[in-house]
């Protein structure tokens, strides 16, 4: 049985969604499903509740796809949680069970977070309930997040017997302007300087304000080489001021020191808060980093993506994040 309870992704409901997630994480209720759309704002709701939930609980975040099997789940979670088995040939329900006993014995408090969990196929599904459905007759100490598309809670269904809450995120559809507000900002001062000159042009030729036609036009052309240098500096001006403080957003492969691998450098600008904005405008939340690089003259932040062991591996996904960039601003 499904408890659904929809919200719609406004910013009025983003606090609805942050205190619904942190009442289900004091529950004894160990499973929830965040169900939405693509760009319905599952990602950013999971990114919220995890940076504030990480500082007192252990987070395991993982993306969800085909390829991940029930062992693969098994190891995750000994691995980042230090979870005894004491049967490594043991059927895998035992294991599982281990890991449960493992995190109640150390009262850790634990939170598996699954990106795209519709993808996982129906056997690791199986075991993220048993997860689940374990923690019936004991106090809950892991609980599981599941975030997908809206064919996930059928699947989940099948495999409980208990209410498994709901929220169900509705995008709002909004039309995206022409002009963001940083950049209509520039356009306003460009525009307003350009009629001041204008203004100043007109008040400094009182024959401009009597004349004709014929002679507007010739005075154009007397003046017209000083309206094109004054709308070239401005050009320049524009030029600079958007070098200096929008990133450039050529990707390039640099070394990662603290995995010895490489990473892509996406950007880099003097403005972190524009960085910020870019992550989450193309939901980059899981392996994106904001660095601070500091140098003589400024203050500088470089926008770096995830961790890839070989240049190959970082060229691959140079291509992929171009292609998922490219579709998500269509």
């Amino acid at each position: 049985m499904i408890m659904n309870k929809t919200i719609h992704k406004t910013d009025s409901t983003q606090t609805d969604h942050i205190e619904a997630l942190q009442r289900f994480l004091q529950s004894e209720n160990p499973l929830m499903l965040i169900i939405g759309e693509q760009g319905s704002g599952k990602t950013d709701l999971l990114s919220n509740i995890v940076s504030r939930t990480q500082i007192s609980r252990h987070v395991i975040r993982f993306q969800g796809n085909a390829d991940t099997h029930p062992e693969d789940l098994t190891k995750l979670l000994t691995k980042h949680w230090a979870a005894n088995i004491t049967d490594d040939d043991a059927p895998l329900e035992s294991r599982l069970y281990d890991i449960l006993l493992s995190l109640t014995e150390h009262g850790a408090h634990c939170v598996l977070v699954v990106d795209d969990a519709h993808l996982l196929s129906f056997s690791t599904l199986a075991a993220l309930s048993y997860l689940a459905i374990s923690q019936d007759h004991m106090k809950v100490h892991l609980h599981l997040l599941l975030s997908g598309r809206p064919e996930l809670p059928d699947k989940i269904q099948r495999l409980q017997t208990k209410t498994v809450e709901q929220i169900t995120l509705v995008a709002v559809p909004h039309e995206k302007p022409l002009i963001d507000n940083g950049h209509k900002t520039v356009v306003q001062k460009l525009l307003f300087i350009i009629k001041q000159l204008i203004s100043e042009n007109l008040n400094d030729n009182p024959e401009i304000k009597t004349a004709n036609t014929q002679a507007s036009e010739a005075l154009w052309q007397k003046n017209s080489v000083k309206s094109v240098f004054v709308l070239a500096l401005l050009s320049m001006g524009a030029f600079f001021w958007w070098l200096t403080t929008f990133p450039s957003k050529t990707p390039k492969i640099i070394a990662d020191n603290q995995t010895k691998g490489f990473t892509l450098q996406l950007m880099s600008s003097p403005n972190q808060q524009a960085l910020i904005a870019y992550i989450h405008q193309y939901h980059l939340e899981k392996q994106a980093h904001v660095n601070h690089a500091q140098n003589k003259h400024s203050d500088r932040y470089v926008l770096t993506y995830g961790h890839y062991p070989s240049t190959s591996a970082a060229k691959l996904a140079i291509e992929r994040l171009t292609k998922r960039i490219t579709i998500a601003h269509q």
